[in-house]
């Protein structure tokens, strides 16, 4: 394997998994996958380190949406709604994981499925 900076990837990306049920369906097992990391590496401060700096960027692009409201208020309204929203699931996810104890299942059952989260 290489590492180059320089190379772009694009993915399709369907329709469906940009509608809200599927978002939200995704921020709550992401905020639960967290929960189960973050208990799993207690000990190692920087598990979470990449979602703080993922959370400060997003605050700071809400910030620079209000901007938009001038221009194209409806917009930017749908776009700051549906953010929040998503990070407060991805929060509830994340504390109800770490109220449940989630842990990850790091082998394969005997039947070679995949982990379980």
């Amino acid at each position: 394997m290489f590492y180059v900076p320089d190379i772009r990837a694009w993915h399709r990306v369907g329709a469906y998994r940009l509608r809200c049920k599927n978002l939200v369906r995704r921020a709550y097992w992401d905020g639960r996958l967290k929960a189960a990391l973050a208990r799993r590496e207690a000990g190692d401060s920087g598990v979470l380190q990449t979602e703080y700096g993922l959370l400060a960027h997003m605050a700071g692009a809400q910030v620079r949406r209000l901007g938009r409201f001038l221009t194209s208020p409806m917009s930017a309204l749908r776009q700051g709604a549906l953010v929040t929203l998503v990070v407060g699931v991805v929060g509830l996810g994340f504390v109800e994981g770490w109220l449940r104890r989630d842990t990850l299942v790091c082998e394969a059952d005997a039947s070679g499925a995949a982990p379980e989260v």
